[in-house]
């Protein structure tokens, strides 16, 4: 049910396997065999009533959910942990490429923005200082000093173009950032977590490169990830829930904010998943 979206997507086809697989596990070894249709009819029925879904639908479903139930239980396959139907494992596999695919759209910026995407490398840019205010411009460059030092001491070219494009957004953006008593270090420290971390330079759950290791560069200890959060929120990423333990790069929401080798990962996964 789960892998399916729940009854907000369930169409007839959908419905029908889904009965027919928990029928033979649950229904019949409950005893509720016999309730279920009526039960899960109505459920869906519910579901369907306070979600605005049409009517047609609704009654297509429940009468999906009798016929599969009059036509007996068993038609999934037993896998020694429980029954299941080859076509909702379809489903599942088709439904689980649509959400990597929405992922990797979330990366760079949108639908458009994947199927136009190109691994050519980001050049070498000046900083560009069009549209920051007068009034945070020292602190700006104080930081763009320690991102170049960083860059030029322990990445490339391309990661320093992408953290100047990004200093300068979180400038424009969150001018208040910079008008407040906050540690230099630790922010261009978080700036450029933000980068590394999107382009799978920098990542928290292996070896090597780490979030401890990009710290050091800066000669810091802490409080890196939380600004790097700030920042985040500051160009308007697109906001993830939760990551715990996954080795998935974070999403900015832009393919210019990339390195060539990034979105030539990007790239072999979207043409995989066509």
């Amino acid at each position: 049910m789960v892998s399916l979206g729940g009854p907000m997507r369930w169409d007839a086809r959908v419905v029908g396997h889904l009965v027919r697989v928990w029928a033979p596990g649950i229904a019949k070894n409950c005893g509720a065999a016999e309730a279920m249709p009526s039960v899960l009819a109505a459920f869906v029925r519910f579901v369907h009533r306070r979600e605005g879904v049409d009517r047609v639908t609704s009654r297509e479903v429940a009468r999906e959910i009798h016929e599969a139930v009059q036509a007996g239980f068993g038609s999934g396959e037993w896998s020694g942990r429980g029954y299941r139907d080859p076509w909702l494992r379809d489903a599942a596999v088709r439904e689980e490429g649509e959400r990597a695919r929405e992922r990797l759209a979330a990366s760079v910026g949108g639908p458009d923005a994947l199927a136009a995407l190109d691994a050519e490398p980001i050049p070498d840019e000046d900083f560009v200082w069009d549209g920051i205010a007068d009034d945070i411009r020292t602190r700006v460059a104080e930081h763009l000093v320690l991102l170049d030092e960083v860059a030029n001491g322990h990445l490339d070219v391309e990661h320093r173009t992408a953290m100047r494009r990004l200093l300068a957004r979180i400038a424009i953006a969150d001018a208040a950032t910079f008008r407040r008593e906050c540690s230099v270090v630790r922010g261009a420290a978080g700036m450029c977590l933000v980068v590394c971390e999107a382009n799978d330079t920098v990542a928290a759950y292996r070896q090597g490169a780490n979030v401890k290791v990009l710290a050091g560069w800066f000669g810091t200890d802490g409080g890196v990830s939380g600004r790097a959060h700030t920042f985040r929120r500051a160009i308007g990423a697109p906001f993830v829930l939760d990551r715990i333990g996954t080795r998935e790069p974070m999403p900015l929401g832009s393919a210019d904010l990339l390195v060539s080798s990034r979105r030539a990962a990007i790239i072999e996964e979207r043409d995989r998943l066509a």
